[in-house]
């Protein structure tokens, strides 16, 4: 055997005995972090950890109360199904009240919270059941009941809405038929209400076809008169980073946007993913896939 040949062998049973070694050790596990700095020196940002059964993402936040409620996915590794969970954060920073609030046979992700008419009302992620359904909350914020199911007969990813100029409009990934990709096919639809019995699709549809930039991270904001969508990259691997999309086109007939800010995991040898942030103001939450050591606490 050539030594070309001898060294090609060694290098991969070397990975391959690295790989083992550092997969008996470590797990992958997706945490949340906040703070009240209006920055993202995420180095600084305090982490919620889970246990490590589970994981938590997909946090988006609600003030009510003098108190700063989180609703994100929570996943138990061995239930393989995602639920809707809850914990509150006061203005000082503790931590407190973890329940679970919406459990049902089939996948919950992302849980997109919008306020109407002084009601709470959920969109959660539900594209295991081929619909988009809305919930509203009974009793804040622990119970939630259905209040109608949005669009039907449809497989779609991290629902969100965004009011503007007097209509809703529902940016939702759909599974891409052509590569079965839920990643990168952004669809946009619009109505006059939010609890309205029929949605109109946009004639753009797809308004993004693209793997680094289609699917939604965390709710649409406005600042300085100016709209932003954060959007999942997925280009190297699902949930890598997120891209800040400024739209400066939107309407019945017209949708357009440009990058503003990129926020890739490198703030921490330990970060390999970046996938959901949500803002209010005076806090900022993320969420962030973290190193952790099977056996030691940290």
């Amino acid at each position: 055997m050539k030594m070309n040949s001898i060294i090609k062998v060694c290098k991969k049973l070397a990975s391959w005995i690295l790989w083992k070694f550092k997969n008996r050790l470590f797990f992958d596990q997706w945490q949340l972090l906040f703070s009240f700095e209006n920055n993202l020196n995420f180095k600084d940002f305090v982490k919620i950890i889970p246990p490590k059964d589970r994981f938590w993402a997909d946090p988006f936040l609600v003030e009510y109360e003098n108190k700063y409620y989180v609703f994100y996915e929570e996943l138990i590794y061995i239930e393989n199904k995602g639920h809707i969970s809850c914990l509150e954060i006061d203005f000082s920073g503790n931590v407190s009240n973890f329940q679970t609030v919406l459990k049902k046979k089939y996948h919950l992700s992302y849980p997109f919270i919008i306020q109407h008419k002084k009601s709470f009302y959920m969109i959660p992620e539900t594209g295991e059941n081929n619909t988009i359904e809305i919930y509203e909350s009974v009793s804040f914020p622990g119970e939630w009941k259905l209040k109608k199911v949005l669009i039907p007969n449809i497989e779609a990813y991290d629902t969100t809405i965004l009011k503007h100029n007097a209509k809703y409009w529902l940016f939702t990934n759909i599974k891409n038929p052509n590569n079965n990709s839920t990643w990168d096919t952004l669809h946009l639809y619009y109505s006059d209400t939010l609890l309205d019995d029929k949605w109109t699709p946009h004639p753009l549809n797809p308004i993004v076809s693209n793997i680094s930039c289609a699917r939604p991270a965390g709710n649409i904001y406005k600042k300085n008169n100016k709209i932003y969508r954060p959007a999942q990259n997925c280009s190297l691997h699902y949930g890598y980073a997120i891209e800040i999309m400024e739209i400066t086109i939107l309407d019945e007939y017209n949708y357009a946007e440009r990058k503003s800010n990129s926020i890739f995991p490198l703030w921490d040898k330990k970060v390999t993913s970046i996938h959901t942030i949500n803002l209010l103001d005076g806090i900022t939450i993320v969420d962030a896939k973290i190193t952790r050591n099977k056996y030691l606490n940290g």
